[in-house]
């Protein structure tokens, strides 16, 4: 018998899990964006704090939701190793976007939406791919 090493991709056998992590990151996604919008629009909070409030809201999602319900099964060390590689990557993303978005509103007057949605956009193959490198075996 002949096998394959999986060279990076993401298991077949883990389906259920790809699609239980995106879930969580589409309500974290969420999370931030309610963070953010409420923030801004209700509470006239500058753009930085209000983005900031939603990464810890959506890192709190998405953490207690990854534990819990995505990598219920994993073990316990793997687990926290990955989720602190989530946690991390999170952040990262943060820092690649908000702080150019946070010029344009400011230096600009751009209205920070339609900036969030094209952040989104550019960085979800980026996300995806950290994703990979931070779940294979």
């Amino acid at each position: 018998m002949v096998t394959r090493r999986n060279s990076g991709n993401l298991d077949p056998s883990r389906g259920p899990t790809v699609l239980r992590f995106g879930i969580v990151g589409f309500v974290a996604t969420v999370a931030y964006y309610a963070v953010l919008f409420s923030c801004i629009e209700a509470l006239g909070v500058a753009y930085l704090k209000a983005a900031t409030f939603g990464l810890v809201a959506a890192l709190a999602v998405h953490l207690i939701l990854q534990r819990t319900w995505t990598f219920e099964k994993y073990e316990h060390e793997r687990r926290l190793r990955e989720q602190g590689w989530l946690a991390a990557k999170q952040i990262l993303l943060f820092l690649l976007n908000a702080p150019a978005i946070n010029y344009a509103v400011t230096e600009w007057g751009w209205w920070y939406l339609p900036l969030q949605v094209i952040a989104l956009v550019v960085l979800i193959p980026v996300s995806f791919w950290l994703s990979k490198v931070i779940f294979r075996r």
